[in-house]
């Protein structure tokens, strides 16, 4: 009952690949340090260049898997476009394909090398072209598309409302009963179809967009020391000279250079945490029934009753009245509800 769909394990395998990005480097003890003053990099650690990669290869996975993800919730419900293999088969080269191409750029343009401890950044100044401005560009075109989609929701919803609205610009007048079917519990059958179908993904659209910015946030307030401003340069070089080499006593004057370490720390909790990410976005409840039924060897009872009828609502929705939501939603419940993220 994982009612699995490509579009939920891809991301599941782009967060497997961040946690194992943090496992790699745990196994022995990787030589960060070149000499005193410069940490090693991918040219000459095999450890550096693998963590780097599976890192950074996981990110990519994540993030384009959303944006085609957003992208095919809004061709089925705002254009009621049929998704068929061709989209599935562009969706995968694209998004595994493409996040080759893109590791391979960082490796290629910017470079590794441990920044943090055992764990492996792109070599600071250059990560803003290659890195993050591509990826907070993909995850930006993600929310527009979501909230376009939640937009065009919105209008079905509103559409009896105003037709009604129309109605009795034009004289009528609705006896009280009708009044309250039409504009109570319409409404509120709508604006609970569109939540129960479209929540999960818009959550997940804006917590991987939150996660990003938040990451990028901080990791872009990493420089080259020369770029930092020279009076704290210079103050934290004085401070160093006259405490003999003491960095304890002149940590204070080092809060300018980079980001703080609560950030870091926060930073690399949420990276080590991001595998719960998949867990906390695609389980369902189903998952833990079949679970219990496989341990106690009986068999787990399949219901495709709802999942026809949202088949035959779909063929029998008609342009042009309030069965047009209908059509659309019933669309989106084989998409979303039934393929992507039922629950």
């Amino acid at each position: 009952m994982t009612e699995r769909h490509y579009l939920n394990v891809a991301p599941t395998i782009g967060f497997m690949c961040i946690s194992i990005g943090f496992i790699v480097p745990s196994r022995g003890l990787p030589q960060e340090c070149y000499n005193d003053i410069t940490p090693n990099d991918i040219s000459n650690d095999a450890i550096s260049a693998l963590t780097g990669v599976v890192l950074y290869f996981g990110a990519w996975i994540v993030i384009i898997s959303a944006f085609f993800r957003s992208l095919a919730l809004h061709l089925a419900v705002c254009w009621e476009v049929k998704l068929t293999h061709i989209y599935q088969y562009i969706s995968l080269v694209v998004i595994f394909v493409g996040s080759s191409i893109l590791v391979a750029i960082v490796m290629s343009v910017s470079g590794m090398q441990y920044t943090f401890g055992r764990i492996t950044y792109i070599v600071p100044n250059y990560d803003r072209g290659t890195f993050w401005g591509p990826l907070l560009g993909i995850s930006a075109a993600s929310l527009i598309l979501q909230f376009v989609t939640i937009g065009y929701c919105s209008t079905l919803v509103l559409r009896p409302w105003y037709n009604y609205q129309m109605l009795r610009w034009w004289g009528f007048t609705p006896s009280p009963d009708t009044e309250r079917a039409t504009g109570v519990q319409r409404t509120a059958l709508r604006i609970r179809k569109i939540m129960k179908l479209q929540w999960r993904n818009s959550l997940i659209t804006v917590v991987i967009l939150v996660y990003v910015c938040f990451l990028a946030g901080v990791f872009m307030q990493l420089r080259q020391f020369h770029q930092y401003p020279e009076a704290d340069r210079v103050a934290w070089f004085q401070c160093l000279e006259s405490s003999n080499g003491n960095k304890a006593k002149c940590l204070s004057l080092a809060l300018p250079l980079g980001p703080t370490e609560p950030q870091l720390i926060a930073v690399l909790v949420l990276l080590v945490l991001s595998g719960t990410l998949a867990i906390a976005f695609f389980y369902r409840a189903s998952m833990l029934r079949a679970w219990i039924c496989l341990v106690k060897g009986q068999p787990y009872p399949v219901n495709r009753m709802s999942f026809s009828q949202s088949q035959s609502r779909s063929r029998s929705g008609r342009r042009g009245d309030v069965s047009d939501f209908t059509h659309s939603s019933g669309q989106f419940s084989q998409f979303d509800s039934y393929s992507m993220t039922k629950g």
